[in-house]
Protein backbone atom coordinates (compact mmCIF):
# COMPACT_ATOMS: atom_id res chain seq x y z
CA UNK A 1 0.00 0.00 0.00
CA UNK A 2 2.90 2.58 1.11
CA UNK A 3 4.36 1.83 -2.34
CA UNK A 4 1.14 2.70 -4.13
CA UNK A 5 0.76 5.78 -2.49
CA UNK A 6 4.45 6.96 -3.07
CA UNK A 7 3.89 6.14 -6.99
CA UNK A 8 0.45 7.96 -7.19
CA UNK A 9 2.61 10.87 -5.18
CA UNK A 10 5.74 11.06 -7.60
CA UNK A 11 3.17 10.49 -10.16
CA UNK A 12 1.05 13.79 -9.33
CA UNK A 13 4.25 16.15 -8.48
CA UNK A 14 5.59 14.92 -11.88
CA UNK A 15 2.27 16.26 -13.58
CA UNK A 16 1.84 19.67 -11.74
CA UNK A 17 5.50 20.33 -12.25
CA UNK A 18 5.28 20.03 -16.15
CA UNK A 19 2.15 21.86 -16.17
CA UNK A 20 3.51 25.26 -14.12
CA UNK A 21 6.58 24.55 -15.40
CA UNK A 22 8.21 24.89 -12.24
CA UNK A 23 10.24 22.15 -9.72
CA UNK A 24 8.52 21.88 -6.83
CA UNK A 25 10.82 22.43 -3.48
CA UNK A 26 10.72 20.06 -0.87
CA UNK A 27 9.13 23.00 2.14
CA UNK A 28 6.42 23.47 -0.82
CA UNK A 29 2.91 24.16 0.82
CA UNK A 30 1.14 22.35 -1.35
CA UNK A 31 2.55 19.00 -0.49
CA UNK A 32 0.45 17.98 2.46
CA UNK A 33 -2.67 18.23 -0.07
CA UNK A 34 -0.72 16.17 -2.63
CA UNK A 35 -0.39 13.55 -0.39
CA UNK A 36 -3.82 13.28 0.68
CA UNK A 37 -5.08 13.83 -2.72
CA UNK A 38 -2.55 10.78 -3.58
CA UNK A 39 -4.41 8.54 -1.33
CA UNK A 40 -8.47 9.79 -2.16
CA UNK A 41 -7.50 9.11 -5.97
CA UNK A 42 -6.57 5.94 -5.10
CA UNK A 43 -9.38 5.08 -2.79
CA UNK A 44 -11.67 6.96 -5.16
CA UNK A 45 -10.69 5.46 -8.95
CA UNK A 46 -8.04 2.23 -8.45
CA UNK A 47 -9.74 -0.87 -9.55
CA UNK A 48 -9.63 -3.93 -7.30
CA UNK A 49 -8.47 -6.88 -9.82
CA UNK A 50 -10.43 -9.52 -7.38
CA UNK A 51 -13.97 -7.83 -7.81
CA UNK A 52 -13.74 -5.19 -10.34
CA UNK A 53 -14.84 -2.53 -8.20
CA UNK A 54 -12.73 0.58 -6.47
CA UNK A 55 -12.76 1.05 -3.04
CA UNK A 56 -14.69 3.62 -2.59
CA UNK A 57 -17.73 1.21 -4.59
CA UNK A 58 -17.10 -1.89 -1.91
CA UNK A 59 -17.67 0.67 0.97
CA UNK A 60 -20.96 2.52 -0.22
CA UNK A 61 -21.92 -0.34 -2.54
CA UNK A 62 -22.61 2.30 -5.57
CA UNK A 63 -20.28 4.22 -7.65
CA UNK A 64 -20.11 8.30 -6.66
CA UNK A 65 -16.92 10.25 -8.59
CA UNK A 66 -18.21 13.66 -8.50
CA UNK A 67 -16.20 15.77 -11.38
CA UNK A 68 -13.14 16.58 -10.32
CA UNK A 69 -10.39 19.22 -10.66
CA UNK A 70 -6.61 18.70 -11.20
CA UNK A 71 -4.36 19.70 -8.05
CA UNK A 72 -3.30 22.68 -8.30
CA UNK A 73 -5.61 23.85 -10.78
CA UNK A 74 -6.36 27.83 -10.68
CA UNK A 75 -11.05 27.83 -10.18
CA UNK A 76 -13.40 30.17 -9.95
CA UNK A 77 -14.85 29.86 -6.18
CA UNK A 78 -18.03 31.72 -4.93
CA UNK A 79 -17.84 33.63 -2.10
CA UNK A 80 -20.13 33.15 0.56
CA UNK A 81 -23.69 34.54 1.05
CA UNK A 82 -23.20 35.59 5.08
CA UNK A 83 -19.89 38.08 4.12
CA UNK A 84 -20.35 41.25 3.54
CA UNK A 85 -19.35 42.55 0.83
CA UNK A 86 -20.53 45.62 -1.77
CA UNK A 87 -22.75 45.20 -4.31
CA UNK A 88 -20.07 46.16 -6.53
CA UNK A 89 -17.54 43.67 -5.80
CA UNK A 90 -17.50 40.34 -7.66
CA UNK A 91 -19.18 37.25 -6.31
CA UNK A 92 -16.39 34.86 -8.05
CA UNK A 93 -12.77 35.33 -6.38
CA UNK A 94 -9.50 32.75 -8.21
CA UNK A 95 -8.05 30.23 -6.19
CA UNK A 96 -6.27 26.74 -6.60
CA UNK A 97 -7.95 23.59 -6.44
CA UNK A 98 -6.46 20.93 -3.51
CA UNK A 99 -8.99 18.82 -3.38
CA UNK A 100 -12.57 17.72 -2.00
CA UNK A 101 -13.86 16.32 0.58
CA UNK A 102 -15.97 12.98 -0.11
CA UNK A 103 -18.89 12.76 2.16
CA UNK A 104 -19.80 16.40 1.47
CA UNK A 105 -18.85 16.45 -2.65
CA UNK A 106 -17.04 20.38 -0.78
CA UNK A 107 -14.30 21.54 -2.62
CA UNK A 108 -10.90 22.51 -1.24
CA UNK A 109 -10.18 25.98 -2.15
CA UNK A 110 -6.78 27.92 -1.33
CA UNK A 111 -6.88 31.65 -1.50
CA UNK A 112 -4.84 34.69 -0.44
CA UNK A 113 -6.18 34.21 2.58
CA UNK A 114 -6.06 30.97 3.25
CA UNK A 115 -7.54 27.42 2.84
CA UNK A 116 -11.93 27.54 2.16
CA UNK A 117 -14.37 24.77 1.37
CA UNK A 118 -16.65 25.58 -1.29
CA UNK A 119 -19.18 23.69 -3.12
CA UNK A 120 -19.78 26.05 -6.19
CA UNK A 121 -16.57 26.46 -8.18
CA UNK A 122 -15.92 27.36 -12.12
CA UNK A 123 -13.24 25.90 -14.37
CA UNK A 124 -11.19 28.57 -16.55
CA UNK A 125 -9.96 28.06 -20.03
CA UNK A 126 -6.83 26.06 -20.75
CA UNK A 127 -4.34 28.41 -21.51
CA UNK A 128 -4.83 29.33 -17.81
CA UNK A 129 -5.36 26.72 -16.03
CA UNK A 130 -2.51 26.70 -14.15
CA UNK A 131 -0.16 29.06 -12.80
CA UNK A 132 2.98 28.68 -10.74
Amino acid sequence: AIERVEGQIRALKLDLEDKIKTKLENNHPIWPWLIQHAAQTIHMYQINRKDGLTAAHSIRGRTSIPPRANLGEKKLYKRMKTVKFHKTEAKWRYGLWLGNIEHTSENIISTHDGVVKRRAISPLQDDTKYDA
